[in-house]
């Protein structure tokens, strides 16, 4: 009998993605096992349900020639519900690809992959096939980084596509890459999409489009994802696993291990959170790695680049340094305060990092300003040449594109 060895590739509460590889001395095609589990009294009729629904959802996606998994069947093990298909070769989903590739350094590969996705996506809305959650993740580049779509869990097929679909579908789009793409790629992956989209039906729907009332509302709808997102980094899933007694983090590179001091469960789990969030948007920061309960107390162990010291006061760092930093958390639509120096750390090459820094919404504390902070720990003592460095980080550290950095800067200008 073959060998195979099963990967887990995605986990969450109601359901994992596994690959199952084949032995290489095999011939054969791996295959991806969609395990669905949720528990419950209506939980196994429901998990069929699902399963068998993905199934035609994936069988009618390819009729259209829309590059999707090809279905294998839907099997019940002893007492879970499966969804199999063939693996696609080499996949890597787009949020791994935006997360390593520097696209704005890599203008041939931009450029292809824009065109690719933007004729994936016209497909979607000829083709009517209505995805109520397009992130990154649900779109796989194979071993000749063609764009396939995966996960069916939100699809609707044989439905004609409305203006607010569209909509609706760069909305979330936007959301799940603004954080790790160039506002220019994006930009040129609408042109693309737009170009693709001219003579059919779609084509009226570009006249009046606001590209900047799509960032701005994506960059809402990511604020609110991220803080539900927090939860995971304690359970099993795709940021956290259980080991004996404590949590650790999946995605973990070297530099220096941080044994914090045993505390209260409470300001542990705290801790950890914060860090989760900063993850989540992509913030630089402390990293998360190990979520201890022992019969001592509660321990957290995070990792930090080698050198990094922990900040004793504001001026440790450059007004651009900050400018950064605070620029970057409230690209994402939050601020964090920074009256207590020791949230914050500081690298050998002069970056911020942050630390247990509770981020809080911009929408609280009305238009966005870089002055949601504390004026006499930091920027109480900077020159005019300082605050302008600061922002001018802060501007370009918002991720809306040049319009967006220029609005800002015109608004901020009268500030100093």
């Amino acid at each position: 009998m073959p060998l195979t060895m099963e990967y887990i590739l995605k986990q969450g509460p109601k359901r994992t993605v596994l690959l199952e590889a084949p032995d290489p001395a095999e011939p054969r095609v791996g295959r991806v096992i969609k395990r669905f589990h949720a528990g419950g009294l209506l939980g196994g009729l429901m998990d069929r349900q699902r399963a068998r629904r993905e199934f035609q959802a994936l069988k009618n996606v390819r009729k259209l020639g829309i590059a999707a998994p090809k279905p294998i069947e839907v099997r019940k093990g002893k007492a879970l519900w499966d969804l199999v298909t063939e693996a696609i070769p080499g996949a890597r989903d787009l949020s791994q690809v935006f997360a390593n590739a520097q696209l704005a350094d890599q203008p041939a590969l931009s450029l292809r992959l824009a065109t690719d996705l933007a004729k994936l996506l016209q497909q979607l809305l000829i083709g009517g096939v209505h995805h109520g959650d397009l992130h990154p993740g649900n779109v796989v580049l194979d071993e000749n980084q063609q764009p396939w779509l995966v996960d069916m869990r939100n699809v609707r097929t044989g439905v004609p596509t409305r203006e607010r679909d569209f909509l609706d579908l760069l909305l979330h789009l936007c959301q799940g890459c603004r954080e790790t793409t160039p506002a220019r790629w994006r930009a040129v992956l609408l042109a693309r999409l737009r170009r693709s989209c001219k003579g059919t039906s779609c084509a009226s729907w570009f006249q009046d489009l606001n590209p900047s009332a799509i960032e701005s509302r994506a960059r809402g709808l990511r604020r609110s994802k991220g803080r539900k997102r927090i939860p995971r980094w304690q359970r099993e899933s795709s940021a956290a696993t259980r080991r004996r007694s404590g949590w650790v983090a999946l995605k973990r590179k070297p530099g220096n291990w941080r044994r914090h001091s045993a505390v209260s469960m409470e300001r542990a789990v705290i801790h950890w959170n914060a860090l989760g969030h900063l993850a989540e948007h992509q913030v630089p920061a402390e990293q998360p790695v190990l979520l201890w309960v022992g019969t001592r107390g509660v321990r957290m162990v995070s990792r930090l680049p080698k050198g990094t010291r922990r900040m004793s006061h504001g001026s440790d760092a450059s007004p651009r340094a900050w400018g950064h930093i605070l620029g970057t958390i409230a690209d994402r639509g939050m601020y964090a305060k920074t009256d207590n120096m020791d949230h914050w750390w500081l690298t050998p090459e002069g970056q911020i990092l942050a630390g247990d820094v509770e981020l809080q919404d911009l929408v609280l504390q009305g238009p966005a300003t870089p002055w949601c902070f504390d004026d006499k720990t930091v920027g109480s003592d900077w020159s005019e040449r300082q605050h302008e460095d600061f922002l001018l980080a802060w501007c370009e550290a918002h991720g809306g594109g040049s319009t967006e950095q220029r609005a800002l800067r015109e608004s901020m200008l009268g500030q100093f």
